[in-house]
């Protein structure tokens, strides 16, 4: 089964079950573990587990054994790995808040890296100058000349006790 079989497959097998807001996102030339992601969303726990369960099944009739299969326990998310094509079903709450799929589909619209653009027709100017050069005097005036008294008096007679 060719890579466009299988995410139609993902797809389709997840829109059966009323899996709503379905995204596919390819991620070919992103990701060494995958080349396309689906996520799509259920209303409730019963329908994430349904959904994904749904994955499993029609993937097995067409001969592909799910290569792993995480939180079908749970069913707030599901991920079904299919090799090639990786999916994941989510309640919504849950998917907004981990919003994975924002952070490798850059080519879309809503897709927010939480970078910081400014508008030039704001007014702002984004420019930044900044004056990479210290004047710094490295030369140190230190006086090395050290004024000890070398002589020393010390009394080299003895008395005849050899003190």
């Amino acid at each position: 089964m060719n890579l466009d079989e299988l995410k139609a497959l993902a797809v389709n097998a997840a829109e059966d079950v009323k899996a709503f807001d379905v995204n596919v996102v390819d991620v070919i030339g992103r990701s060494s573990v995958t080349d396309v992601l689906v996520f799509a969303s259920g209303r409730s726990d019963r329908q994430v587990k349904s959904i994904a369960n749904n994955v499993i099944l029609e993937a097995k009739k067409a001969g592909i054994a799910p290569l792993g299969v995480e939180g079908l326990n749970t069913g707030d998310w599901v991920l079904v790995d299919l090799g090639d094509v990786v999916v994941h079903v989510m309640l919504p709450q849950v998917r907004d808040y981990y919003g994975i799929e924002r952070m490798w589909d850059v080519d879309n619209p809503d897709y927010d890296d939480g970078s910081f653009n400014v508008d030039a027709s704001s007014g702002v100017d984004d420019s930044l100058d900044v004056d990479d050069s210290i004047d710094v005097d490295d030369s140190l005036d230190v006086d090395d000349s050290l004024d000890v008294d070398d002589s020393l008096d010390v009394d080299d007679s003895l008395n005849a006790d050899g003190q």
